[in-house]
């Protein structure tokens, strides 16, 4: 620690430029096995025999002799105990502090402050004693019993209610890891399917029913999602995890291509259920505060399916069995966490007048044994939304129904029914909270598969060597499969702080610059053998697809549309988009073939137009609730407004 004996305060604003340029010694003369500072405090470990030494340093290093450094064993708020071999941290506080407590909710926020401190930076054998010490220290500064444990119950219930709704999250992302799976398989199987190396041969014509296949099965199972999604979000979690856990089974035991081939497709159908069904979930589940966090997860861990499915490929490259056996265990595993674990989504109860089951699935979601102040206003907001989402129908619906019913007393029943059916369907529709973000997305989705960002994930062995990287293109994949998983946990960290518009134009722009990269080398200075240089491309291009393009519209699914119409508008979408996948993914062999150097071509000017879109009719979703957002599609487009606003300006002339 500094030891200033006068001169400017730390809590001044211009204290740590000073501290840079006057008080940090030169520690890299020094050799640390590790250092580190925050503003005037230094944190480092080093022998007793050198600690002298060390000391003099700093401090000859210090440039002022009002700027002197001592040696303690606290850093920060954290006291650092050395227990044989085993470094230890417990609460560090002074003897004396205090906090402003002249309003009432200060008193909780100071409370809470200090028994983050004391759990949260302690080791849990020292845990008791500081909740110990801040009871007593509380009781003395005439604090209320009542009061005090109110506080560390409250405290203790937000824990448990985080850790809940992470199981939650965890369960659900673990099928994203078979989808991922399912889609990377292919990649790394086909050189071993298509050799004489294996039980099971294909030939030309079964290879691209071998990698498509799964793409056509997936927009069955979106449409299956029109049925099972009016049985709960937990019902079609179930028969997707049934579904790929048959599937996995049929292609491990695989005897013929037939039985090889329904293996795939049932794993296609699962990748179809969950969709759709696990973002809706997350987006349901999740507080408003994380949700930009958590609608991002299945994306991440989808990532994580391809990189896991890569690295059986490269260690076990003779084994095809083995690696889809290995999926075997997690689609059980998923299963059997989907009957025990999760429970239904309460927005979905409210949307079936179920309430009370709506009550307790959340509270069973929050990890609570009772109601706290918290649920309450977060059950209450639900509810007004669902409200609200009920009562506007109703207004817009109300009018038209009259003459309708007038209308069908007049004619036949049967005709005038199915009038009526098709008049709400048409006004459901118009509602702008419906089309603008079904064009957006599905827009969106258009522009992310015709980039070709999933062809590389399906084709990457053969993409690779169809550019001429020389490097073992079974370990080229699993460098891919790293570099798409940290795009998606970049995504998923600054989701929260930039919002998904802004991650979209950074990914659109850094894909159209790879992919122009990469065109320019492949038509002009292919012959200069540079291998490197394609590589690096490919190595961006999947990186900067990663951190924007292949994760925000999935996550906005769940965030854009209403949930009384996210059951059809929800795996509507899905379907489309997976239509947009089988084409793209049946285009492929045929384009590279025909002309490889136009295909890349083809991809970079879909995802320049792609970049523009985003720019131009993506909305920000960053901290705004659900209501938010349906009341911004609500509202007028601005060139409307104004062209309004001209007539009107017009009539009064």
């Amino acid at each position: 620690l500094v030891n200033k004996l006068r001169g400017i305060q730390l809590a001044n604003k211009f204290s740590l430029i000073l501290l840079n340029v006057v008080s940090i010694p030169k520690e890299e003369f020094l050799q640390l096995s590790f250092y580190f500072r925050y503003v005037d405090d230094i944190v480092t470990a080093v022998s007793l025999d050198t600690m002298d030494f060390i000391l003099t340093t700093f401090n000859i290093y210090s440039f002022h002799t009002r700027l002197q450094f001592t040696l303690e064993i606290n850093f920060l708020d954290v006291t650092i105990i050395k227990n044989k071999h085993i470094l230890e941290f417990d609460w560090y506080h002074k003897l004396t502090f205090s906090k402003d407590t002249s309003i009432t909710y200060r008193h909780t926020l100071c409370t809470m402050g200090m028994i983050d401190k004391a759990v949260l930076l302690s080791d849990p054998k020292y845990q008791q004693k500081n909740i110990k010490f801040i009871i007593d220290t509380l009781l003395n500064n005439d604090y209320l019993a009542e009061f005090i444990f109110e506080i560390i119950a409250t405290w203790l219930k937000t824990s448990i209610s985080k850790r809940r709704s992470l199981l939650h999250i965890i369960i659900c992302n673990l099928t994203q890891i078979n989808t991922g799976a399912a889609m990377g398989y292919s990649s790394v199987v086909l050189p071993i399917l298509t050799s004489n190396m294996s039980s099971i041969t294909l030939n030309e014509m079964e290879v691209p029913l071998f990698v498509s296949i799964v793409s056509i099965t997936q927009i069955i199972g979106c449409l299956l999602c029109f049925i099972t999604m009016n049985y709960g979000r937990r019902c079609t979690m179930i028969v997707c995890g049934i579904n790929f856990s048959l599937g996995w089974i049929l292609i491990a035991s695989s005897y013929n291509v037939i039985q090889l081939f329904i293996g795939r497709a049932l794993t296609g159908i699962a990748m179809g259920l969950s969709s759709s069904s696990i973002e809706i979930y997350l987006a349901e589940i999740s507080i408003p505060s994380w949700r930009e966090i958590i609608t991002t997860t299945p994306n991440t861990s989808l990532s994580i399916g391809v990189l896991v499915v890569y690295c059986l490929g490269f260690v076990a490259q003779n084994n095809w069995r083995l690696i889809a056996a290995f999926f075997i265990i997690l689609s059980i595993l998923f299963l059997l966490c989907n009957i025990f674990f999760i429970h239904e989504s309460p927005e979905w109860l409210l949307l079936k007048n179920r309430k009370e089951a709506a009550q307790i699935s959340l509270l069973r979601i929050r990890g609570l044994r009772q109601e706290t102040i918290e649920f309450q206003k977060e059950f209450a907001e639900m509810k007004n939304c669902n409200k609200m989402a009920n009562n506007y129908e109703m207004s817009r619906n109300c009018q038209p129904d009259i003459v309708l019913n007038i209308e069908a007393e007049k004619g036949s029943s049967l005709s005038c029914n199915m009038r009526n059916k098709l008049k709400r369907i048409q006004r459901t529709t118009l509602l702008p909270e419906v089309w603008k973000p079904f064009v957006i997305l599905n827009l969106y989705f258009l522009w992310q598969q015709f980039s070709g960002l999933y062809v590389i994930i399906t084709y990457a062995v053969d993409m690779i060597r169809r550019i001429d990287i020389t490097i073992d293109p079974f370990f080229i994949t699993v460098i891919v499969g790293v570099v798409q998983l940290i795009g998606n946990m970049v995504t998923t960290f600054c989701s929260m702080r930039i919002g998904r518009r802004t991650i979209s134009i950074v990914s659109g722009i850094g894909v159209s610059i790879s992919l122009s990269a990469l065109t320019m080398y492949l038509q002009f200075f292919e012959d200069t053998g540079a291998a490197v240089v394609p590589l690096i491309c490919i190595l961006f291009y999947v990186g900067f697809g990663s951190f924007g393009f292949l994760m925000v519209p999935w996550s906005m699914i769940g965030e854009l549309y209403p949930t009384k119409y996210i059951n059809i508008l929800g795996s509507l979408t899905t379907t489309i988009a997976n239509s947009y996948n089988c084409i793209i993914i049946q285009l492929y062999p045929v384009m590279v073939t025909q002309n490889r150097n136009a295909t890349f071509y083809f991809y970079c000017i879909i995802s320049i137009i792609g970049t523009f879109f985003v720019m131009v009719a993506l909305p920000e979703t960053r901290g705004k609730t659900r209501a938010q957002i349906e009341e911004t599609f609500k509202k007028k487009l601005q060139i409307v407004e104004i062209v309004e606003t001209f007539k009107k300006i017009e009539d009064v002339y």
